[in-house]
């Protein structure tokens, strides 16, 4: 055994017969915050023969996903005890797309609605679908008033309310214009990403102290 190694072990004795002499004093309850960062990620197909479509909409639970990660702490966090959550940033990637021989291009909206409220979320222009067909996750320039309407939803979710979002698309223009004979067909993906602050009980071990 070496001398170093005999240090580590006798350091570690001597450390153990303190804590319990002094009853385990070296061991001090410390409060921390704990930053969560979450996200929401949803697919959407879209199968269009016009240039300015409306997509399907998809809705997201910010309660039930929030919760979630909190309940996964030991002991579980509480809602009650949120600090502070807000929206951090937004991408979208197209995971698929039927290639009729020519490329797309798309600008629009990305919407967001809360409640009677409407926002938009991300305006995109030119988008072709041949460079972000699996170009990963792009990452988009968020609206202020999307942004806080999303937000909106958080500080409710905290006042004890269970917020429900819905997000589409809606496009103002397609080059090509998609047609009957000549219909756009691709999938893509929305990632949402926010964080969530919340106060954390641990001992922690001092020998300062």
């Amino acid at each position: 055994m070496s001398n170093k190694m005999r240090r580590i072990i006798a350091l570690l004795v001597v450390l153990g017969l303190a804590v319990c002499i002094t009853g385990c004093n070296l061991l001090h309850d410390r409060v921390i915050d704990v930053v969560l960062r979450n996200t929401y990620e949803m697919d959407f197909e879209e199968r269009e023969d016009s240039a300015d479509y409306v997509g399907d909409s998809e809705e997201i639970d910010v309660a039930e996903d929030i919760d979630d990660a909190l309940e996964s702490f030991d002991p579980p966090l509480d809602r009650d005890d949120i600090t502070d959550a807000r929206l951090l940033s937004a991408s979208y990637e197209v995971t698929w797309l039927e290639d009729p021989g020519h490329d797309w291009e798309i600008s629009g909206r990305i919407w967001l609605q809360y409640g009677r409220d409407e926002e938009v979320l991300v305006d995109y222009s030119g988008e072709s679908l041949y460079d972000a067909l699996g170009a990963g996750e792009i990452y988009a320039d968020l609206n202020p008033s999307g942004v806080d309407l999303f937000n909106e939803a958080l500080d409710d979710f905290r006042g004890g309310q269970d917020p429900i979002l819905t997000f589409w698309m809606n496009s103002d223009d397609c080059t090509p214009a998609p047609s009957a004979s000549d219909s756009l067909k691709f999938n893509w993906t929305a990632h949402v990403y926010m964080y969530v602050v919340s106060p954390f009980s641990l001992e922690v071990f001092d020998i300062f102290e």
